[in-house]
């Protein structure tokens, strides 16, 4: 088992640093071609996306892994009802946002725009409704084919528009039509690996309900998570406006990707902790956390290091000399990652050990407490007071989250 739980945390991690280089290299193609404002533009309708792409998750995809590493026959019922259920809420979602965009005077042609970034991305969204599956039987292989496919497909498309062209909206319009089409590549290949495991059941209202019941806790966690780690780009652009949000998130870039890192390395194990926590095998399971969180912490220190020392090469190199401000923010949150793998793993190890509500309940403190010193903070100093409400929020998480999770251990 151990060596599964390796080659699957290995299969995830190497297929997201493959999505990582070409993600890197297409917000290059973007900076160097396009310019601040576009950037900030782009890394605006992105953390809008994000705060979408988690809610529209409703807890769902965890609740289902988690269920079906323990009872591999759920697999058959849950997959519609979550495919279906999780695209309502996505269209909940894009309706509340432009509401929300029309009542505060956002001008229609950046609206435009808005929608077309968030298109590719909320596809990919839903597209981890079929890669749940993989997870909860451990063949992540099957996700990393498909994910890093379309990464490579993607960004060579929009690299090639984007110089021919020199629109963003061009460059939008073009990863959602790659990524249609590897939505349906992974719709084919899911429902046939799940039907192969159990009998596909058709949608029903009444387990669909059952889903939203059970994934609530969840849900609510997905759905604070995105607001606190999109927080600062989106108030920051309200309060400075798309030249500030462009430098902050030409940094903060650096820190959001080690944390897609820190996520497949987690979610690799997550199946196998939960399989471990159903059989009530207290030994095995606190050895496995331990093990766990060994390898989280030097890993978030190595990248966290590595960011440190090589901040102004990594921003010239990555964006050019016009993005030079990007430096001393990217030195101010450059160990975020140490606190991001760590606080990554404790939830996690949390979801294994049915104590959502104790993670719920640490979040909402610090999502409360990193909204007050954005407010405080962001009028007066910009970017770099998004790095200082980047990093202090994180750390504290940390703290107060690891009581929590040293006390569920010691209960299991």
């Amino acid at each position: 088992m151990a060596k599964s739980v390796a080659k699957n945390a290995m299969a995830l991690v190497a297929s997201e640093a493959f999505n990582m280089a070409c993600g890197v290299a297409l917000v290059i193609v973007l900076a160097r071609a396009l310019g601040v404002a576009d950037l900030g533009l782009f890394s605006f309708a992105y953390s809008t996306a994000t705060v979408i792409y988690f809610a529209s998750f409703f807890g769902m995809n965890d609740f289902a892994i988690r269920a079906v590493a323990r009872d591999p026959r759920k697999a058959g019922e849950y997959y519609y009802n979550i495919l279906v259920s999780r695209a309502a809420l996505m269209a909940a979602g894009i309706i509340a946002l432009d509401a929300a965009l029309r009542i505060s005077g956002y001008p229609p042609e950046k609206r435009t725009v808005v929608y077309l970034v968030m298109s590719a991305r909320l596809i990919e969204s839903l597209m981890f409704s079929f890669f749940a599956y993989f997870r909860a039987f451990q063949k992540m292989l099957y996700e990393a084919a498909i994910r890093g496919s379309m990464y490579l497909t993607a960004t060579a498309a929009s690299i090639f528009v984007i110089f021919k062209y020199r629109n963003i909206g061009i460059f939008a319009l073009t990863q959602m039509s790659v990524y249609a089409v590897f939505f349906l590549i992974a719709y084919i290949a899911s429902s046939r690996f799940v039907a192969s495991k159990a009998k596909l059941s058709p949608f029903s209202a009444r387990a669909s309900a059952a889903l939203f019941k059970g994934s609530a806790h969840i849900s609510v966690i997905q759905v604070l998570l995105a607001v606190y780690v999109q927080t600062n780009t989106i108030l920051l652009n309200f309060f400075k406006g798309d030249e500030a949000t462009g430098i902050y998130a030409a940094g903060f870039r650096f820190v959001s990707v080690s944390g897609i890192l820190a996520v497949s390395m987690t979610q690799a194990i997550f199946p196998h902790l939960s399989s471990l926590a159903s059989g009530k095998d207290a030994a095995r399971l606190k050895a496995a956390i331990g093990r766990a969180r060994k390898y989280l912490f030097w890993s978030g220190l190595a990248i966290s290091a590595c960011i440190f020392a090589a901040a102004p090469f990594l921003v010239r190199l990555v964006y050019g000399d016009k993005f030079s401000a990007a430096v001393m923010p990217l030195y101010i949150m450059a160990f975020t990652p140490v606190f991001l793998f760590l606080n990554t793993g404790n939830n996690y190890f949390l979801y294994a050990l049915d104590r959502e509500k104790s993670y719920l309940k640490v979040l909402i403190g610090i999502l409360l407490f990193t909204v007050a010193i954005n407010l405080v903070l962001l009028p007066r100093f910009g970017a770099a007071g998004a790095a200082v409400t980047t990093f202090v929020p994180e750390a504290l998480f940390f703290a107060v989250l690891s009581v929590s999770v040293r006390r569920a251990v010691r209960a299991a």
